[in-house]
């Protein structure tokens, strides 16, 4: 009996040395606190390379257990972060003001049922890329979850964070509705600048918006028009017949005017879907 009762003992003293320091041995538990995930999503997959836009994000932090202040961190892309501006989010108790770059963060005084989901809206100038140079280049978003002000880690110590890509639509000056298609009445605008006239010489010369600079020296534009290879402000008899090149472009027998930005092409363009 004795012997039984020291075997006890010595058991239990075994188990007490294999808790490690300042835990308790009967109070461990395997429930957790803290945010888990976080997710940033857009209805549209692409911004416009050359032109102003507006796009929508929708960020959604799930968690489990009590979190106080949750919030978010939405960082813009670091080459392009101040061409884009806030315009306003749903739900957040703290947001930035409106036209601030680069980056926004977003808090909760009252953290609401997990997931917590709200949407951004931001702006973006233009000149994102260069739309003559035929490469689609990349937009990318990150977005961090925070706690009490810091960057939530997850068991690892790691950053619980996202990213989101948006690529860069290159779309052709003559191309007014974006649609990737050069229409007759968009060949016809290209046209009209081509006919521009400072007295009775033909210059072919355009403004800063890609109207006809008619009784005007033409000066070489800051950005050109898609049409001008040469970038000195005037569209030539030769660069009208390469958008008519891109405008007559047939898919099965049907003149669409289809392209794509392509650095092979004169121009950053290709014909083809």
């Amino acid at each position: 009996m004795k012997i039984r009762k020291f075997a006890t003992i010595f058991g239990v003293v075994l188990a007490l040395q294999a808790v490690p320091a300042g835990f308790s041995a009967t109070t461990a538990s395997t429930t957790t606190s803290g945010i888990t995930s976080i997710t940033l999503t857009s209805p549209v997959h692409q911004v416009l390379a050359d032109r102003p836009g507006t796009v929508s994000f929708t960020v959604a932090v799930a968690y489990q257990g009590t979190v106080s202040r949750l919030g978010v961190r939405l960082v813009a892309p670091a080459a392009t972060g101040t061409k884009w501006s806030f315009v306003s989010a749903s739900g957040p108790t703290a947001q930035p003001l409106a036209g601030d770059k680069t980056s926004w963060e977003f808090s909760y005084t009252t953290t609401p049922a997990s997931p917590v989901t709200f949407n951004v809206v931001l702006n973006y100038e233009a000149g994102l890329a260069n739309p003559t140079d035929g490469v689609v280049g990349t937009q990318p978003f990150a977005a961090y979850a925070l706690q009490s002000n810091l960057v939530a880690t997850d068991s690892q110590g790691n950053p619980i964070q996202t990213t989101l890509t948006l690529t860069e639509a290159v779309f052709h000056t003559a191309d007014s509705n974006a649609d990737m298609r050069l229409k007759l009445d968009e060949l016809l605008k290209v046209v009209q600048i081509y006919n521009t006239r400072n007295a009775n010489t033909r210059t072919g010369a355009y403004d800063a918006s890609f109207a006809p600079m008619p009784n005007a020296t033409p000066v070489a534009p800051t950005k050109p028009h898609s049409a001008d290879l040469n970038r000195d402000g005037m569209i030539s008899l030769m660069e009208l017949l390469r958008v008519l090149d891109l405008c007559t472009y047939t898919n099965g027998g049907v003149r669409t005017g289809e392209y794509h930005a392509d650095s092979q092409g004169v121009d950053g363009f290709v014909s083809a879907p």
